[in-house]
């Protein structure tokens, strides 16, 4: 097995809420940012609540974000990546929407913004859930992953 191959089967698939400071009327900022910046951005710091500490500490390095939420009963995608990087909960020049301090960011390289993904993908079965985090299984979900 190539080492390529090696490192996409241990890649772990995450879904990201774009609505990081878990107001309604912010996330069209947040979106903005998370297109701009190419990241995922999680409001929670590191250190608080369990999911900000599981945004920084169980996802890696060549793990892919699809940045997706549910609401009004259908999927709203902004669009998805592959993490590169270190966790960063500083950029320079960056103001979060609505004037909250970030509480944590991943960067996606290569990331790409999509509205819509087709529907034989059933992203609905992987946004059945409100949470902000989730971890997709392979098991569960290989269409997606893959």
């Amino acid at each position: 097995m190539s080492k390529e191959n090696d490192v996409t089967d241990k890649r772990n698939f995450w879904v990201v809420s774009p609505n990081v400071d878990g107001r309604d009327r912010g996330i069209e900022g947040w979106k903005q940012a998370i297109i701009r910046y190419n990241a995922a951005f999680m409001g929670w710091p590191p250190k608080k609540k369990r999911i900000g500490y599981k945004f920084a500490h169980a996802i890696k390095s060549g793990d892919i974000i699809l940045i997706a939420r549910r609401h009004a009963y259908k999927p709203e995608v902004v669009g998805f990546g592959i993490v590169r990087g270190e966790l960063k909960t500083r950029l320079r020049g960056f103001k979060p929407p609505g004037g909250k301090k970030l509480g944590a960011m991943w960067k996606l390289s290569p990331f790409i913004p999509k509205e819509h993904l087709p529907r034989s993908l059933d992203v609905m079965s992987v946004l059945g859930q409100t949470a902000a985090l989730r971890h997709i299984r392979r098991s569960t979900h290989g269409k997606i992953c893959n």
